[in-house]
């Protein structure tokens, strides 16, 4: 059969892009299979994202929302939903930094040094 001028228009993007996506996702399950041991663990590149974004969150204005409702008091008589999880972000930040040998008070402070706090924050991720 003998291609026709109109045939890459009729053809969606997918069609024309579907072979060269398929060949990047057999390169990288190979090399995943191949180099199994150069990946790091998913649960540190999370960590270590959810840090970074806690360090940005400590550097920003006293007045920006997003530290403003990070670093607000529920009221005294909030209570969680039944059937919620219990662990907040918040907690779970906790946890991260207690793992650095840091504590939330302690944290702030820290994360005002940028290149101190990136490469606390990268190290569970970099490290496999």
């Amino acid at each position: 059969m003998e291609a026709q001028a109109g045939d890459v228009a009729d053809q969606s993007g997918w069609e024309l892009i579907r072979p060269v996506f398929l060949a990047t996702i057999m390169c990288e399950l190979q090399y995943v299979h191949i180099h199994p041991h150069k990946q790091p663990k998913l649960a540190a590149i999370i960590q270590s994202r959810r840090l970074t974004l806690f360090g940005h969150i400590m550097r920003v204005d006293v007045n920006a929302d997003a530290k403003r409702i990070l670093l607000a008091s529920p009221p005294a008589d909030w209570r969680r939903q039944p059937g919620r999880p219990s662990i907040t972000w918040l907690s779970t930040i906790q946890q991260d930094l207690k793992q650095r040998h840091l504590t939330l008070p302690e944290a702030p402070d820290s994360a005002q040094n940028r290149p101190l706090w990136r490469t606390m924050s990268t190290y569970g991720a970099t490290q496999s």
